[in-house]
């Protein structure tokens, strides 16, 4: 869950005269659960804006009309989308059973329940609160889903740390050189590296992991676990400076890390997925019953067991609806009571869905023939809408493919449109950066004045020419691999070998040589593009390492956003404040780092290279003199 900003609510004292003042009023609407417990729900929250989504939920940032009080509200929709479908493809394999917080009350409240809980517990354990708590549930008819209403936490995910371009330099001097020094008995001093602020969320997780182990919550693990990379995003600083759990729903099974794994098997709960071991769980909150009633006071013990009763009966009707053959094995050809629930949940899903009305839905749960027809026939229609789902989404990659060539191509020599790009693009990427609080106000201010210069747009012309001519030269080659091994012989091979080497460098030396005399008198250097741009294999490096030569703050940042990209987009494991989008930051960052000791190379050659012709050109005008 991506929320970006938190307000602190009301004391206890004050929520409650307002929740009853409210409720007497009719502005909000209290809903009893099994123990009578009210869901306090404002009838008219005004939509302020979009937080952010996952794989589970979108959140957005909605104000109540009545108190002017803020909640971020995590609605659980289904889509159609290639993620979410594989999301619940996975989530129909373990359990055999839709997902389960779109459209399943007991769920639903279970997941309000647990933020309860863990509010108070992560109290205790750290003398502060670490969790968003949750303040109501309620279903949503236009987007035929539940929504969880939350804290709304004022915050942002970890920063990539600064970058350093002398990495390389120090990465060389720790490892390889240190280890050489070793070797001949020499040793010297590690040069510290300033840590990234991902390494202190890793050790928030590592120290949450270890608590919910120990009180039972096996499941919630997987929101925490450092060895995936999305847990990360879970985790927002406060302006406070605290790191705060925002999102604890999965959105996947834990199916990945095998210590889960085995604790699902000796649990008979394979695979978890928020699962609570509550034996565990009451046998812990016994065992530290004075603590907690010293920390929390008797009051708020009394609250937290009974919240723990509302959180084991709504989580054991939720897993009681789903057949789970993993789970229920045998029970599911013995035990009528089983079969029935598991009917009842599908029914419900049915309906909350919009695909049968109540009364069908009654008449699914009595009897068993009309539940196995139906879901014959439900399934049937899933298997259609995901093939769909497959040839939209492999349309629209191919759409969109074609779009980027053709403006990559056309940033070459629509100036036009080159600097519309430059004022647009990557101003927006800026913006973006500085609302996420990845760069300063300072910082994203010192990137902009350079964007509009005319080199930085001679460069990003060159390197958008190089992007789409990549593709090109590849059918081309293709193209002539085939004509040549029509009828094969050694000078033809020796012809494609030749062709996939040099053909790319030719033509971008050629494009090289032609910017420089269009725009000579202009005080534009193309020297290390000519120089780079003449080799193969890495010749697309060659504006990167022309813009990191003039403007090396410029040109990182641009590497850090592509690569970020990368991070975000990758399937499953990716995310926004992910591990692997930090990973792939950091790889940005080695890049950009080479390309700045290739530059400074390259600088450093030209300058030797001038010192060795100058006595020859005084040699040869003293002759002409």
């Amino acid at each position: 869950m991506r929320d970006k900003s938190t307000v602190s609510k009301p004391k206890t004292r004050e929520r409650t005269a307002l929740t009853k003042r409210l409720i007497a009023e009719h502005r909000w609407t209290s809903r009893s659960d099994h123990s009578q417990t009210p869901f306090e729900v404002p009838l008219n929250p005004e939509f302020v804006g979009y937080l952010g989504s996952g794989r589970a939920a979108e959140v957005h940032l909605v104000r109540d009309t009545a108190t002017g009080e803020l909640y971020a509200e995590k609605l659980f929709q289904a889509k159609e989308s290639l993620s979410e479908m594989g999301r619940n493809l996975i989530y129909l394999a373990c359990f055999q059973a839709p997902f389960p917080y779109h459209t399943k009350e007991h769920a639903i409240r279970a997941s309000k329940f647990r933020r309860n809980v863990l509010k108070d517990l992560t109290e205790f354990w750290f003398g502060r609160s670490l969790i968003a708590d949750a303040y109501y549930t309620r279903w949503d008819e236009t987007a035929q889903g539940y929504i969880l209403g939350t804290e709304y936490i004022k915050g942002r995910g970890p920063k990539p740390g600064v970058f350093d371009r002398y990495i390389l330099r120090t990465f060389l001097k720790n490892y390889p050189l240190r280890f050489l020094k070793r070797l001949v008995g020499i040793r010297s001093p590690k040069i510290e590296v300033p840590s990234w602020e991902i390494d202190e969320v890793i050790t928030q997780l590592d120290a949450l992991k270890d608590k919910f182990r120990q009180s039972g919550f096996m499941g919630s693990e997987w929101q925490v676990n450092k060895m995936l990379s999305t847990p990360t995003s879970n985790l927002l600083r406060d302006e406070k400076g605290r790191w705060v759990l925002v999102d604890v729903e999965s959105g996947m099974p834990a199916l990945i890390v095998l210590d889960l794994l085995w604790t699902a098997i000796k649990t008979g709960s394979f695979p978890l997925f928020d699962d609570v071991n509550f034996d565990k769980l009451n046998e812990y909150l016994s065992a530290n019953k004075n603590e907690l009633t010293r920390k929390l006071g008797l009051e708020r013990y009394r609250q937290l067991r009974n919240n723990v009763k509302q959180l084991q009966y709504h989580t054991e009707a939720w897993k009681s609806s789903e057949p789970a053959i993993f789970r229920n094995k045998h029970r599911l050809l013995t035990d009528g009571k089983l079969r029935k629930n598991i009917r009842k949940g599908f029914a419900e899903h049915w309906s909350r869905s919009g695909k049968i009305s109540p009364e069908k839905a009654t008449q699914i749960e009595k009897s068993s023939l009309p539940f196995f027809g139906y879901l014959c026939l439900d399934s049937f229609k899933s298997i259609g809408s995901s093939i769909a789902a497959i040839f939209r989404s492999l349309r629209n990659i191919a759409v969109n493919s074609k779009q980027s060539i053709l403006f990559a191509l056309r940033l070459a020599y629509d100036e036009a449109c080159l600097i519309q790009f430059s004022e647009t693009y990557v101003n927006e990427r800026i913006d973006r950066w500085q609302k996420a609080g990845r760069l300063t106000a300072e910082e994203a201010e010192a990137l902009r004045p350079d964007m509009d210069t005319p080199a930085q747009i001679e460069y990003l012309r060159g390197l958008g020419f190089h992007i789409g001519l990549k593709p090109i030269i590849t059918l081309l080659l293709f193209s002539y691999a085939m004509w040549i091994l029509h009828d094969p012989e050694f000078w033809g091979l020796i012809k494609v070998f030749l062709a996939t080497i040099w053909v790319g460098p030719a033509i971008r030396t050629i494009y090289t040589l032609f910017r420089i005399v269009k725009t000579r008198g202009k005080g534009i250097s193309h020297g290390m593009a000519l120089l780079v741009g003449a080799l193969p294999k890495v010749g697309n490096a060659a504006y990167p390492i022309q813009m990191t030569a003039t403007n090396p703050g410029l040109a990182s940042f641009l590497q850090r956003q592509v690569f970020s990209i990368f991070g975000c987009h990758f399937p499953l494991f990716g995310g926004t404040d992910s591990r692997l989008e930090h990973f792939f930051i950091r790889l940005a960052d080695f890049r950009a780092a080479i390309l700045y000791e290739l530059a400074n190379l390259i600088n450093g050659l030209k300058s030797i290279l001038l010192l060795a012709i100058r006595p020859l050109r005084r040699s040869h005008a003293q002759k002409g003199s």
